[in-house]
């Protein structure tokens, strides 16, 4: 038994050798070898064997060794590391020829063998290069998508953009690539009998801002003008970056004023501001002629004092011009005037109706016998009718603020006097006065809105009737608040 096991496993080896270099012991001499086909085609790193390609005539050859040469090694060559056979291995793209060669004789036969990555099994979209949000009524943008084969050979590579097919997909049905897009689409590539669908993200699209793209005819405006819109162009831009020329914005249509720098326009909530250039009638920098400037205002103007102006004179200004004074910085250090010692920075005087506005400065005073914002006496006796707003004014004084006391004469009274201080901070240094004192006043109003007045006595009202005194969002900082008269609290 041990003899024919013997002999049975040299048979096998014998066997297997012959597809090897070694053939074992044996008198018949082959005639003939030649292969089964002119050329294969194999996938890289792939391999095939031998005995499944070569033949030798006899079948029964022996006694003979065969010789393998690759006119290509880099891409294929024949294999001996598998025990018990001989395989042609893939191992670059391209094309090589095998020759097998009986030695010591002329009986030689060739393959072409050619490696590629062979069929495709799947294909795949790289989602990182594919813009997958969009707005509504948009249309997809294949821009830098990369679209990949999956080879046999497990290698892949790119798909030319013009070899593979984008589709909108839309409950299911294939709709051209330029289809507006809505919710719930999504996309699918398609490449020979592969498909890949992509999710998309689709929102709704909105109006992200406005745009200006034709300007007014005017752009220069005086304070008191109001805006006219002839000639602009307004565009809504949405989202999508889609535009739409717009007329039914809106804007505000009173006239501007002294805070004013330009126009918000609005348009279903969205709201642009457009710069305007909006001066004055008259720009003062050299406080000296500011005197001049309201001597020669007319009923309405509106004047602007820009820079710092210590020591200055008082300045008169006429109760009838209904004059807006303001300050304008033209840098960091804003607007500030200082009056001479022991004088008002303004008298008002006077009759009849009227109003002035003085804003955006701050106001400061020396000694110790005059408040800031006056009146003059000899001329103020019956006003009636006069509006006076503080606005946005820093006053800082020894002895007082804003003074309307009225000496105590039969048939002295101010009526219909009303005051604003809006926004302001007024700091009185000495306690000799009120902040803001006013004596015979009748049928009037005092408004403080969002201002701070630091004084030991912050208000100083005598001797008034029916008056409406209204405080809000406002600190009254002091010791004594004197009202000892009839009033009104709104």
């Amino acid at each position: 038994m041990k003899r024919v096991a013997l002999i049975c496993l040299l048979s096998l080896i014998c066997l297997g050798a012959s597809a090897l270099l070694f053939a074992c012991g044996g008198s018949t001499a082959p005639t003939n070898l030649y292969f089964v086909q002119d050329q294969v085609d194999l996938v890289l790193n792939g391999s095939i064997t031998m005995s499944t390609l070569l033949r030798i005539v006899p079948g029964n050859a022996s006694g003979f060794r065969i010789d393998y040469t690759s006119s290509d090694e880099k891409i294929a060559r024949v294999d001996s590391s598998a025990v018990g056979y001989l395989r042609i291995v893939a191992r670059g793209y391209g094309s090589a020829e095998i020759t097998a060669t009986i030695r010591d004789t002329n009986l030689t036969d060739s393959i072409i063998v050619n490696v590629t990555d062979g069929d495709i099994v799947d294909m795949y979209v790289d989602e990182l290069s594919v813009i997958r949000n969009y707005y509504v009524g948009q249309t997809f943008e294949r821009t830098g998508m990369t679209v990949w084969a999956l080879y046999e050979s497990g290698e892949s590579s790119q798909i030319s953009e013009e070899d593979y097919q984008v589709n909108v997909l839309r409950e299911g049905e294939k709709m051209s690539v330029d289809t507006p897009l809505i919710k719930g689409d999504s996309l699918t590539i398609s490449y020979r009998n592969y498909d890949y669908e992509v999710e998309l993200l689709i929102l709704d699209d909105y109006i992200a801002s406005l745009e200006v793209t034709t300007p007014p005819v005017v752009e220069q405006y005086y304070i008191g003008d109001s805006f006219d819109s002839t000639g602009m162009v307004v565009e809504a831009v949405y989202a999508s970056d889609k535009r739409e020329v717009i007329t039914d914005y809106t804007f505000d249509s009173q006239p501007f004023d002294y805070n004013d720098s330009g126009i918000t326009l609005t348009y279903q909530d969205v709201s642009l501001f457009y710069p305007l250039e909006i001066s004055a009638n008259t720009v003062v920098s050299n406080y000296g002629l500011l005197q001049e400037a309201i001597d020669s205002a007319l009923d309405g103007d509106s004047i602007m004092i820009t820079g710092r102006h210590n020591n200055v004179p008082t300045i008169h200004i006429p109760s009838s011009k209904n004059l807006i004074i303001f300050g304008r910085a033209t840098d960091s250090l804003g607007v500030s005037v200082t009056a001479r010692a022991n004088s008002p920075a303004f008298v008002i005087v006077g009759e009849g109706e009227g109003s002035l506005t003085l804003a955006n400065f701050t106001l400061s005073g020396q000694g110790e016998t005059s408040a800031l914002i006056t009146y003059q006496e000899d001329s103020f006796e019956s006003l009636n009718n006069f509006d006076l707003t503080i606005d946005n004014v820093t006053i800082n004084g020894t002895i007082g603020a804003i003074d309307f006391a009225l000496p105590a004469q039969e048939g002295n009274l101010i009526e219909n006097f009303n005051i604003q201080v809006l926004n302001s901070q007024i700091n009185i240094s000495e306690y000799l006065e009120g902040a803001i004192k006013l004596s015979y006043v009748q049928n009037s109003s005092l408004t403080i809105t969002n201002s701070q007045i630091t004084s030991n006595i912050t208000l100083e009202i005598t001797n008034c009737n029916n008056l409406s005194l209204n405080i809000d969002g406002s600190v009254l900082s002091g010791d004594e608040v004197v009202v000892d008269v009839t009033y009104s609290k709104l």
